[in-house]
């Protein structure tokens, strides 16, 4: 089971998404400080669980003139 969130926790959520609890084989973060609350002890996952992924709706899309794009463009991503 994965747990792929659509914002960031920012608070320690310990108490219900602990490895004892809900035993997820990977957890997807979008910040640095996201990656490291979740190796903490209290949630009890290693590196292996934890994959730092960054938002991917927003992070290349910000960009448009690395991507060589000369028209304005609309994004419409459902959630």
């Amino acid at each position: 089971m994965i747990f792929l969130q659509h914002g960031i926790a920012k608070d320690d959520i310990s108490f219900f998404l602990n490895k004892h609890s809900k035993n997820f084989s990977l957890i997807i973060t979008a910040s640095k400080k996201e990656y490291n609350s979740f190796l903490s002890p209290n949630y009890g996952y290693n590196i292996e669980n934890i994959k730092l992924t960054g938002f991917s709706r927003y992070d290349n899309f910000y960009n448009v003139e690395k991507h060589n794009i000369s028209k304005k463009l609309f994004l419409i991503i459902p959630t």
